[in-house]
């Protein structure tokens, strides 16, 4: 029970060290402002195809919490009926929302993994573009698949009857491939979108533990729906607005837990070092890359004249298990506290 105890303050200290709610309300609030549109533009897309909308509520529904069913079914109601004009608005407003989502989720996994940003502005928000479109893609992919389905399997098993069973017997299962398209999306997530550089094993852990949650959350915030109406009473007509930011709220603070345990589990000891340089500042990083800044900070002071010897070297603070205290390589006086 203690090593319990202590394992969740440990995780609790670093949730709270970087902020981790803050960005994930974050997230989810710049996410809310680009769910209008970028269902807009999906639809409008949607509805070049054969796709009613009927099929196409249902097939989201697969995915989403069911108290956003009323929601969701305006939305699409509203675009099968509306010009394309609305499109070139939706799409500013879609980039310029999403690309902010990205920023702040781009953050959130730096300050994370100890790790400053040196990518271009330009550069960031022409990759949360492309991002964007990938996304769109593989949502209609899915909600194609989740659609005309049972049209598939029947396809397939009349070219090859011998596959008929099988299909039969994975088809009600179907709901598992969009758990490992979320796995998929967010082991990308995870090694692409912060400024350091991580394999696809490191990050699986976090993953799978991001994806069980968001499944598992889902479908307890759905039977809630289904038998309580208490947050309709509450909120009457906002119900859908309020129950997207919520459900999106825990959505992404289950993705940047999962990247706190990936950085728990994986962790270079060298790496999780806070630095306290004599100036007062706290920095993150290598201390090899820290002993050439603190450097040039001691060069700099003892050119303005305010060195005041070998104890005004910087020490470092290892969090979140011990203290150490560790002076210059020409200090003879090393002392670890733990």
């Amino acid at each position: 029970m203690n090593e319990i105890i202590k394992g969740y303050n440990i995780v609790t200290g670093r949730m709270n060290r970087h902020h981790i709610a803050a960005y994930a309300a974050t997230c989810a609030y710049f996410l809310v402002i680009s769910f209008v549109p970028f269902m807009l533009i999906f639809f409008v897309i949607s509805r070049q195809t054969q796709v009613n909308s009927t099929s196409l509520l249902n097939g989201i529904i697969e995915v989403v919490p069911i108290g956003l069913k009323d929601f969701t079914s305006t939305i699409i109601e509203e675009v099968y009926h509306k010009p394309f004009k609305v499109v070139p608005i939706s799409i500013i407003i879609l980039v310029w929302s999403a690309s902010k989502f990205f920023h702040a989720l781009t953050k959130g996994l730096n300050v994370i993994s100890g790790a400053e940003e040196s990518r271009s502005f330009l550069y960031l928000r022409i990759r949360s573009m492309l991002y964007i479109i990938i996304l769109l893609i593989f949502i209609f992919a899915a909600l194609q698949i989740s659609v005309f389905g049972r049209t598939i399997n029947e396809y397939i098993a009349a070219k090859m009857p011998d596959v008929k069973d099988f299909l039969d017997f994975i088809y009600p299962f179907r709901s598992i491939l969009a758990y490992f398209g979320l796995l998929c999306i967010l082991l990308f997530v995870y090694k692409f979108l912060p400024d350091c550089h991580y394999t696809f094993k490191s990050q699986l852990p976090g993953a799978l533990i991001t994806s069980t949650l968001w499944m598992f959350f889902s479908y307890i915030v759905s039977l809630y729906f289904m038998r309580s109406g208490s947050l309709m009473t509450t909120y009457g007509s906002m119900t859908g607005i309020v129950l997207a930011m919520l459900w999106l709220y825990f959505c992404m603070l289950f993705v940047l837990v999962g990247a706190e345990l990936n950085r728990m589990i994986y962790e270079d000891p060298e790496e999780n070092i806070l630095f306290v340089t004599i100036d007062g500042a706290v920095q993150r990083g290598n201390e090899k890359n820290q002993r050439i800044r603190e450097q040039i900070i001691r060069e700099k002071a003892e050119a303005e004249g305010n060195a005041s010897g070998p104890n005004s070297q910087a020490y470092v603070i290892r969090q979140p298990d011990d203290i150490e205290i560790r002076w210059d390589d020409e200090d003879e006086n090393k002392e670890n506290i733990k």
